[in-house]
């Protein structure tokens, strides 16, 4: 069980995290969060070595955006490929700006 934690900005002003991603009436998959807080929720009597891309597409969500520009860091290491395995308390940084 690890808790990578995901911040997003848009334009410099945060967005939050969707509550309750990968978690529906009888289900909660192995990804997931709780709250509004960023907290990613990795929970499997597996390591799968999950990866950021994982999470985005369970969430729905692009990593690119129209219109934007994205810096995004891990741990304080940029990077442009969600392919990382994520770990506890890693820090990723989404930080999206107009072009």
């Amino acid at each position: 069980h690890i808790h990578p934690h995901l911040k997003i900005t848009l334009d410099g002003k945060e967005e939050f995290i969707s509550a309750n991603i990968g978690i529906i009436p009888g289900c909660t998959y192995e990804l997931h969060t709780h709250a509004t807080d960023g907290i990613i929720h990795v929970e499997s009597a597996v390591d799968r070595g999950n990866v950021f891309a994982d999470f985005l597409s369970l969430w729905q969500k692009p990593l690119l955006r129209d219109g934007y520009t994205l810096k995004m860091t891990v741990d304080g290491k940029e990077t442009l490929d969600p392919n990382f395995v994520m770990k506890d308390g890693q820090q990723i940084i989404l930080q999206y700006t107009k072009q």
